[in-house]
């Protein structure tokens, strides 16, 4: 199911919480070509790094094993960037993905890049992202997401007095704990998977866990999901704008046939 209008992803992620002192931290982000599909932030003097919610340390091409970086942001009041902030961080040695200097990695480890911001700024251990879907247009209407490390406020949108997105996400679904040798972020669907309201019925048994990822372009479902999930899906869309299939999608639709919201095109919501 490919479709090529942007949408919002907003993820609230907090690793833990302690007394804070400092100012969060803001960047842009933007989307790559669609051969790599990254998400980067310009977090080396202007220079793009990776975002990576499975990794679990700051990444740059160096000799030996770690270096000391020089990485920057904009300190914010979760409106409106304040000022440039520069901070020395630790890096693990690794070649950069095409395209970037290097990853900022996001996962739950003392390495990773919010676990440095919080250090260093004296913040909360927690960010959140709000990723453009291409490279076109996002949320801003310039084809670039932000993201903010060190707890919020964090305003979608002006004005001001809107509700922050941290406070909106807030009391979402609590990550559980990571598989072994995986530091990323998992949630468990207790209720299962749902379209439009009514429950896909799945034939295999254990938990539904879902992994959230950056470098991932799409949804990968378990086998057992996937059939009926393309099924309840294909059958609460309709035929009116359904397209042949472009590999490695099995349902696709005419973009030009869909109605436009805010948030995206009008398509059935799926709940987890």
């Amino acid at each position: 199911m490919w479709q090529s209008k942007p949408v919002l992803v907003l993820l609230l992620l907090a690793a833990t919480t302690a007394a804070t002192s400092g100012k969060p931290l803001l960047t842009k982000i933007t989307k790559g070509a669609a051969s790599t599909a990254l998400y980067t932030a310009p977090l080396s003097a202007g220079r793009p790094l990776v975002l990576d919610l499975s990794a679990p340390a700051i990444t740059t091409p160096c000799s030996g094993q770690t270096t000391t970086v020089t990485l920057s942001a904009n300190s914010t009041d979760g409106s409106n960037p304040l000022s440039p902030v520069s901070f020395a961080a630790t890096a693990t040695c690794a070649a950069a993905p095409s395209g970037a200097v290097g990853v900022a990695g996001l996962a739950r480890s003392s390495a990773s890049f919010p676990a440095q911001v919080a250090s260093t700024q004296k913040v909360a251990n927690s960010f959140a992202l709000c990723l453009p879907s291409d490279g076109r247009t996002g949320f801003s209407g310039n084809g670039v997401g932000a993201a903010i490390f060190g707890g919020g406020p964090f305003f979608l949108a002006p004005p001001a007095d809107r509700p922050s997105i941290t406070t909106l996400l807030s009391d979402g679904v609590p990550l559980r704990q990571p598989f072994a040798g995986n530091p990323g972020y998992f949630v468990t669907a207790t209720n299962g998977i749902a379209i439009d309201g009514t429950r896909v019925a799945v034939s295999g048994s254990g938990a539904l866990v879902v992994g959230l990822s950056t470098t991932i372009p799409y949804a990968q479902l378990r086998s057992d999901v996937y059939r009926p999930f393309i099924t309840a899906f294909d059958r609460a869309m309709g035929s009116s704008a359904k397209v042949a299939a472009v590999k490695p999608f099995e349902l696709c639709y005419d973009s030009s046939k869909l109605a436009p919201t805010r948030f995206g095109y009008l398509v059935p919501n799926v709940w987890t």
